[in-house]
């Protein structure tokens, strides 16, 4: 993924953020990459452990590919912590 395409799938995600009714000045973007897995998806997890509503947006399911567990698995995950999890969907 080019930085042109990063640019406007992050951009696409605050899109989605902001249709949904978060506040982008609480919303942080995670990006895994290749020579750092699974540093990106570590922090988020830690994130996620705070208390109080928390949320999860994706592009897709077949981000969450590659982290030792099925996709599915990870959302179950989540939804069993009461973390929200949502699927934005193509935002390139």
């Amino acid at each position: 993924m080019s930085a042109t395409e990063m640019a406007r799938a992050q951009d696409g995600l605050l899109k989605f953020a902001t249709q949904k009714g978060f506040n982008i000045d609480h919303v942080e973007i995670f990006v895994e990459k290749l020579e750092t897995v699974p540093d990106a998806f570590q922090k988020l997890i830690e994130k996620m452990t705070a208390q109080g509503e928390r949320t999860v947006i994706i592009p897709g399911i077949h981000h969450l590919a590659g982290l030792g567990s099925p996709p599915l698995a990870v959302v179950e995950a989540f939804t069993a912590d009461g973390v929200h999890v949502l699927v934005a969907g193509h935002v390139e």
